[in-house]
């Protein structure tokens, strides 16, 4: 065979005989044409609209804002529920009338939260508006965080306070610890009330109370007390009314301070009674003469008593 025949039976790489063709002389005006570039594809008249680019733009921004407002979401909630600076405990009062922005100042014045701005917004979105926090005095926990204390200022849960009235104090004598207590507020009534309408015991209470509201408790508590026990008393007593009943108890209660005492005195006097006998009681003499001043000591004094007109006379 020739040369150009076995070329022209060679096979290329893929095993395929393949025929080459001859390269076309090409004159020197066109070796000197350059190729033709492909055109760019052309942009729509849509996407060069201003309102698209301004759109766009939007979408960039309100991106890029939801972003930020995510982080600072993110910080502000994990500030608002982390530990809180106080090494110790620490109370704290929120005035009567103070709005969150002054309880959250007044808060980070006193070195109980870090930010002052992160518990006034998250607070405020929590309660769902900028409400008042409640009045009063709190004790606020070591590291508590500004979720706790915010929670603790809702719940109202105030340092209670206390004051006792132990039992056989006259009306006058209540009054006076009611006037020098130095947590409560407000005025006394004018006039007193009725000797035995007020019942021993010790109250608790927030700071700033008013003194009328632990008086009204003390007048409800003992005609709640009066009117069981009248209910539960044997009919055969020498006693009219629960009123009677009350100044009967209050002698009983002056006579002897042992309280196992007391049902044998009651005896006594109710025997006394029954019979139309002086109850013979000094605490009655004294109460006579001083009313509900502070006791004082006195000579011997008979009581002449009867269920309908008490008196007294002394014997000397």
């Amino acid at each position: 065979m020739r040369g150009s025949d076995q070329n022209s039976g060679r096979e290329n790489g893929n095993g395929h005989g393949e025929e080459r063709r001859p390269a076309m002389p090409k004159s020197a005006k066109e070796a000197l044409r350059p190729e033709r570039v492909p055109q760019p594809v052309q942009r729509s008249k849509r996407a060069k609209s201003k309102i698209v680019i301004v759109l766009n733009f939007v979408m960039t921004l309100l991106l890029l804002g939801s972003a930020a407002a995510g982080g600072i979401y993110y910080y502000a909630t994990s500030s608002y529920n982390e530990a809180g600076p106080l090494s110790v405990n620490a109370e704290f009062t929120v005035r009567s009338g103070a709005g969150l922005s002054t309880i959250a100042r007044d808060l980070e014045r006193d070195g109980i939260i870090s930010d002052s701005r992160i518990f006034r917004y998250v607070t405020a979105a929590n309660l769902g508006s900028d409400e008042t926090l409640k009045a009063g005095d709190y004790e606020i926990k070591a590291g508590a965080s500004m979720a706790e204390i915010a929670e603790l200022l809702e719940s109202g849960k105030t340092i209670l306070y206390s004051i006792s009235f132990p039992e056989g104090l006259t009306v006058e004598e209540v009054f006076d610890r009611l006037a020098e207590n130095p947590d409560l507020t407000g005025d006394l009534p004018e006039t007193l009330p009725p000797e035995g309408s007020l019942m021993p015991q010790t109250f608790r209470f927030s700071r700033g109370t008013d003194r009328t509201e632990i008086l009204d408790q003390m007048r409800e508590g003992q005609q709640t007390l009066v009117d069981e026990i009248w209910l539960k008393r044997d009919p055969g007593l020498p006693v009219e009314n629960k009123q009677e009943f009350v100044t009967l108890a209050s002698i009983v209660e002056k006579e002897t301070g042992v309280a196992r005492e007391r049902p044998q005195v009651a005896a006594v006097f109710l025997n006394r009674l029954d019979r139309g006998m002086r109850l013979q009681s000094d605490p009655t003499v004294i109460y006579g003469l001083f009313g509900g001043e502070e006791n004082h000591r006195i000579g011997r004094f008979t009581v002449q008593t009867s269920k309908r007109k008490p008196r007294t006379i002394p014997t000397e």
